[in-house]
């Protein structure tokens, strides 16, 4: 039997490594439907369906990206809290059948959210 060289190495099971880059490529996978479903969403006239799945897709895959704890750690800072009630609502005008206004919304939850990681400087 092998023995680790780290302390670390040794409590951790032996394909954890491989594990969480298998469910980043997975959530870096689902992120990139969810934004090619809310594409045809709009291309289709701001199809609900297309748009809710797109909606669902990338917010999942966002949470395998970095994680549930750093995802519900962003989302909920006090600097995105703006950012991210605005995505949510418009998120449940595109369910309820109110498209555009949603798509509007959400637009705007996203540049507030995701304005820094872009372009490295908000604007206030």
């Amino acid at each position: 039997m092998r023995r680790h060289c780290f302390a670390v190495a040794a409590h951790a099971p032996p394909h954890q490594g491989r594990l969480d880059l298998l469910v980043m490529e997975i959530g870096l996978g689902l992120t990139g439907f969810g934004v090619f479903f809310s594409f045809l969403g709009i291309i289709f006239f701001f199809d609900k369906g297309l748009l809710a799945m797109g909606n669902i897709l990338f917010i999942s895959g966002v949470a395998l990206t970095i994680g549930l704890k750093s995802s519900a750690q962003f989302f909920m800072k006090r600097s995105n809290f703006k950012g991210t009630i605005s995505f949510g609502i418009g998120f449940f005008l595109v369910v309820i059948g109110w498209p555009i206004m949603g798509m509007i919304l959400e637009a705007y939850g996203f540049v507030e959210d995701f304005f820094f990681f872009f372009f490295f400087f908000k604007l206030k």
